[in-house]
């Protein structure tokens, strides 16, 4: 007996996940790339690329920390580490219970001002 799947076949412009408009495939990282150091630093690294590339925008999220693990392919404690980085960097800003964003190219005032407090 056949079997009828009414499943149809994916389009892959529709099935590309996205956050916040930016392809997650663009945020990709291969930690098997980086052969020394620290590879929190090395994740930073490629997020610091990202951002002053313009991949990912002032106002962009970054993903959720679970998220932001499985793209890089790290542990849950190096994504942690990466972005607090980031954030000692001044590349990003994270607000309780909203989220990382990127805040590069926003002037300290700017930053402060936007903290809901």
């Amino acid at each position: 007996m056949q079997e009828f799947s009414h499943h149809k076949p994916e389009d892959p412009k529709q099935s590309e996940e996205e956050i916040d408009d930016v392809a997650v495939h663009d945020l990709e990282f291969d930690p098997k790339a980086y052969r020394w150091g620290y590879l929190y630093v090395a994740v930073a690294d490629h997020f610091t690329n990202l951002i002053k590339t313009g991949v990912l925008k002032r106002g962009n999220p970054l993903p959720a920390e679970s998220r932001f693990r499985s793209i890089c392919g790290v542990s849950l404690g190096t994504a942690r580490r990466a972005v607090q980085e980031l954030r000692e960097r001044g590349l990003v800003t994270t607000l309780p219970s909203k989220g990382t964003f990127v805040t590069y190219g926003t002037t300290t005032a700017e930053r402060v001002d936007s903290h809901p407090l």
